[in-house]
């Protein structure tokens, strides 16, 4: 089996740091080939002519590497898919700059700031050995804000981001002045806040923070190279891991989701995946080699970063829902105790999926009494294990809340979304 890819790459990147402007521009491009024999053999040359090099590199990288006679690839249906490709987008670079410097105006007194816009246009060619040739393209740019406020030797910081798929709107950047306003207005209000009270308690997750869960900690432990390297808790399709209330999914389309692709880059069409149904766990997210390996079918889940970095399984977008809509609950409804935690937004964490066990933290979060939210709380993280927080998942919201992201694996990046509705969890560890 031989693969090949060409990929062309336009990126532009608009950072104001501090006030301080910087922008910068590329064009990069470059080939690869993937040959298996038992084992895969990958080569990559950034000279478009050197086709027939990288494939030679390959197929002895394949005979020489050590080989594993399990290991097999499914065969993919014959696929022809050639996107009508367009010129790579020009911007008024100062213009762009111009209108994140307006952004910039109202947070100036912020201790540190950092607005930053990127976009990347790329064109990838993919064929193989069996027929299979495709031509995609893909834009998508993203924005982000963090702001970092300062009272005396307490340091608190905020972040928003948008990401979507299309080139930079200059009409859209001024959309953004709320997401500006609101990293100033978060972060100076966080350094008033109490610290978070530590113990075990039940928890209720904004749509951020329930799609960091079902991301980290369930997506990860359900992409099948994890499973055949032994690397996953979620080892028993059939088996019982969470409430019956819970239903998680990677979609390979959603509605305005930054991950959204239609073939992934092994040039295979990518379908829903449902990874867990009613709390049972249903399926892996696959590539070729993992679903040929484990008797499975393509998912359409092998993502390469590059044209220097072979694909591997990645999600898309994940989210978690309810298994049945009439065992939702309203917003307000899912506050309804007597006591808790509510959780709101992500701050990066920790996860392990071969012991299951993760560690998230959170922008921020406030007490719930009585149905009610009160004193507003910094400095919070949770802990747990990912089989236990299912099952310990008591009720699920109505409206799916998602967001964008980076997810990196392997020292490779792609785009992805991951979301869901507020969810109250039950004993939960607050750190």
């Amino acid at each position: 089996m031989i693969e090949k890819w060409k990929f062309t790459n336009y990126s532009v990147s608009f950072v104001l740091n501090n006030g301080e402007p910087k922008i910068s521009r590329k064009k990069y491009q470059g080939v690869s080939a993937r040959v298996f024999d038992k084992s895969f053999g990958f080569a990559s040359s950034n000279n478009m002519s050197d086709n027939d090099v990288v494939v030679e590199k390959a197929k002895k990288l394949a005979k020489s590497a050590t080989g594993n006679e399990n290991y097999k690839i499914v065969k993919k249906p014959k696929e022809k898919h050639f996107d009508s490709i367009m010129n790579a987008p020009e911007y008024d670079f100062e213009q762009i700059m111009e209108q994140l410097k307006e952004l910039d105006k109202p947070i100036k007194n912020l201790n540190s700031r950092t607005l930053r816009l990127i976009s990347k246009f790329t064109v990838k060619e993919y064929e193989d050995s069996n027929g299979n040739s495709l031509v995609m393209e893909d834009i998508f740019s993203y924005f982000s804000v963090i702001g970092v406020a300062k009272s005396r030797s307490i340091m608190e910081s905020w972040s928003e981001r948008e990401g979507w798929l299309g080139k930079i709107n200059e009409s859209k950047l001024s959309k953004f002045a709320d997401k500006v306003l609101k990293t100033k207005e978060k972060s100076e209000a966080l350094l008033s806040a109490e610290h978070a009270p530590k113990g075990k308690t039940t928890v209720v997750l904004d749509p951020e923070m329930t799609g960091l869960f079902t991301h980290e900690a369930v997506g990860h432990a359900c992409e099948a190279d994890y499973i055949l390297n032994g690397s996953s808790v979620l080892i028993k399709p059939g088996e019982k891991v969470g409430s019956s209330l819970v239903k998680i999914t990677d979609y390979p389309e959603y509605p305005k989701c930054f991950g959204n692709i239609k073939f992934d880059d092994e040039g295979v069409k990518c379908k829903p995946v449902i990874l867990i149904d009613k709390g049972i766990l249903k399926n892996y997210l696959h590539s070729s080699m993992t679903a040929g390996t484990l008797g499975s079918e393509l998912t359409g889940n092998a993502r390469m970063e590059d044209y220097d970095s072979p694909p591997i399984v990645r999600m898309r977008n994940t989210i978690l829902e309810a298994s049945d809509t009439k065992n939702t609950l309203k917003d307000d409804e899912i506050f309804d105790i007597e006591k808790g935690i509510y959780v709101y937004g992500m701050r990066g964490g920790a996860v392990s999926p071969i012991t299951g066990s993760f560690m998230f933290g959170a922008k921020e979060a406030y007490k719930i009494e009585n149905g009610e939210l009160t004193t507003h709380l910094r400095d919070l993280s949770l802990t747990g294990n990912i089989k236990q927080t299912l099952h310990n998942i008591e009720a699920v919201g109505r409206k799916i809340g998602t967001g964008p992201g980076y997810c990196g694996k392997e020292g490779q990046n792609v785009r992805v979304s991951d979301g869901g509705p507020v969810t109250r969890v039950k004993d939960m560890v607050i750190g």
